[in-house]
């Protein structure tokens, strides 16, 4: 009898693992998704801004999409096949690296490399601004 109670309180052990195990799995879902959620959001802008707080969550094709700017833009692009969009961002490291990094999630969208410009503005600016050239 012995030998069976034992098993016993192995296997509630490893039940108990396993339940504490799937609840920290659906809480880090759970919190997983918030912020994915929260990355989708559209943030209030001036027109052709590209808001700061897209660069201080997790970005996601959907997220960059839900910028209001970057949707114009790319409906304006891919209505004049001639048209190139400038990207203008501050002249520090910071932005020039968001500018790169939305120049590289348009690229994955399907507008080609040589449609997108990057414009350093000296200018101490928050924003990246996003402008049509014809």
């Amino acid at each position: 009898m012995s030998g069976t109670q034992p098993m016993t309180v192995r296997a509630l052990q490893a039940g108990l693992l396993g339940v504490a195990l799937t609840a920290g799995l659906l809480a880090a879902g759970l919190l997983a998704a918030g912020l994915l959620a929260r990355a989708a959001e559209p943030v209030s802008t001036p027109s052709g801004a590209v808001p700061y707080e897209l660069w201080d969550r997790p970005r996601s094709g959907r997220a960059v999409l839900a910028v209001p700017a970057v949707r114009e833009a790319m409906t304006t692009l891919s209505a004049n096949p001639a048209a190139q969009l400038m990207i203008r961002h501050p002249a520090s490291v910071e932005g020039t690296l968001q500018a790169e990094e939305l120049r590289t999630w348009l690229i994955a969208h399907a507008i080609a490399p040589g449609r997108l410009v990057l414009r350093a503005e000296p200018a101490a600016r928050q924003l990246l601004q996003l402008e049509i050239v014809r």
